[in-house]
């Protein structure tokens, strides 16, 4: 019974060895293609800029009194010229002025206590030199004399103050320029630094345009622009990017440009409505989605699609600007590749891909 177990046994190994011979020459089971999603790359460039903005003077200042008190009487409107020194309010000066007959008063008082003072010092250093009087007379003379010294001083100091309060009873303009807005009418009471008006510069003239958060981060530094007045388009003036607004208005999501005109005509006054555009459209730009992009160390990198060999290898390539879910690529890509959009972090050099196109 033992010895037909062993024979058994003894026959069937050269049948395993056979099995396992087979097996060993079998090639390999192959990885079945990784699906991926896939784009071509296309450099497009930006459309031109057209939108609606107005003119202001790039120097304005709001004119307003260093006092409080009531308006009295305001000697310019909207679209008056004015001149640097020129008069164009003044408020009620009654009490401005009762202040100042006041400290009139009060250095006419000095004056004479000062002239009182200075007789008796002169009498009390005669007698002391006489020896009618003692040493203790005489510096009490002299620290009357040297009282109402001072009490002199504070009367003048006390009228050039009430002076200078009288005259900013009255606000000047500080240069020549044009009124483009009026805050209060007479009769209003103000506050200190409260504005009455707004003076502007009009030869120094911006376009000013609210303009989508996007389109304001790609212009570039000193971007040429075409002005258009709305109401006759056919009167231009060629403008320069001054001033891009920091932050994005939290309502609107837009940012506040300003354009500096160069030599606009006349036609181009402040307030005016127009149309502006930019000279030419943005550079040609590639852009892809951040889930292309794989980082490593510090450098950034896409998976290049070979169409032939349906397989992928990695890319080094220089990222821009980030925009919400896009990147612009400055380097390393170039118009007609085709990269693969999805999975980037999971792929291999050389993984043999079934790529599928993004359109699709």
């Amino acid at each position: 019974m033992i010895r037909n177990a062993l024979l058994g046994g003894l026959l069937a190994l050269p049948l395993l060895s056979l099995a396992a011979c087979q097996r060993a020459g079998e090639p390999p089971p192959t990885e079945p293609a990784r699906p991926v999603l896939s784009m071509l790359v296309q450099a497009q460039s930006g459309p031109q800029m057209r939108l609606a903005g107005t003119i202001a003077s790039q120097v304005q200042a709001d004119l307003a009194f260093r006092l409080a008190g009531r308006l009295a009487s305001r000697s310019v409107n909207v679209g008056d010229r004015v001149t640097a020194g020129q008069i164009v309010a003044e408020l009620d000066p009654a009490g401005l002025e009762l202040a100042r007959r006041a400290a009139n008063a009060d250095l006419a008082s000095a004056k004479a206590q000062l002239e009182n003072a200075q007789g008796i010092e002169q009498r009390q250093r005669e007698l002391f030199a006489s020896g009618t009087i003692t040493q203790t007379s005489l510096e009490l003379a002299e620290l009357r004399l040297k009282l109402a010294q001072a009490t002199l001083t504070r009367a003048q100091s006390s009228l050039r103050k009430a002076e200078d309060q009288l005259g900013y009873a009255q606000l000047r303009a500080e240069f020549d320029g044009v009124v483009t807005a009026i805050h209060m009418d007479p009769g209003s009471d103000l506050m200190p630094g409260q504005p009455v008006l707004t003076v502007a510069k009009p030869d120094l003239r911006d376009a000013v345009v609210d303009v989508p958060e996007g389109l304001a981060a790609t212009l570039a530094q000193d971007a040429a622009f075409e002005v258009l007045l709305q109401l006759e388009p056919a009167i231009t003036a060629q403008g320069t990017l001054r001033e891009i607004a920091p932050e994005a208005d939290p309502a609107t999501r837009t940012r506040r440009i300003k354009i500096g005109l160069v030599d606009p005509v006349a036609a181009f006054r402040i307030g005016t409505t127009v149309t502006v555009q930019s000279a030419t459209g943005s550079a040609a730009q590639i852009e892809i989605p951040l889930s292309a992009i794989r980082e490593i160390d510090g450098r950034s990198y896409v998976w290049l699609i070979d169409g032939d060999k349906h397989t992928v290898s990695r890319l080094e390539v220089v990222i821009g600007r980030r925009s919400g879910d896009t990147a612009i690529v400055d380097g390393g890509l170039e118009a007609g590749m085709r990269i693969a959009v999805a999975g980037a972090n999971s792929l291999v050099d050389g993984q043999v891909i079934r790529a599928t196109r993004e359109d699709q």
